[in-house]
């Protein structure tokens, strides 16, 4: 299983959770996403090329429906932004 994390502050973490049969042994990762994208999934792969020759998400999403037998659309996107800073306390001096 693999999935991404995104959180509050806008870092994105990656989780990859296998188990290996032969072994009878579970294996787990946890990874910060630092290029700026990720991909997750059976056409993850083909959606990671696409982005990293700057294609857009909508897009990268939709080659890997051509080409992954597991993937298929509808494709639907949002904008993700970035929070807003808090503004900081007005503080007056008291004397």
């Amino acid at each position: 299983m693999t999935a991404l994390i995104a959180f509050p502050n806008g870092e994105v973490a990656m989780l990859n959770i296998d188990y290996d049969k032969a072994r009878n042994e579970w294996t787990a990762g946890v990874w910060k996403v630092n290029r700026g994208y990720a991909t997750c999934g059976s056409g993850g792969q083909f959606a990671l090329g696409m982005l990293g020759a700057k294609r857009s998400a909508r897009e990268a999403v939709e080659f890997a429906c051509l080409h992954d037998p597991f993937s298929r659309g509808p494709v639907h996107t949002m904008v993700v932004r970035q929070p807003r800073a808090k503004p900081k306390a007005n503080r007056k001096a008291t004397k």
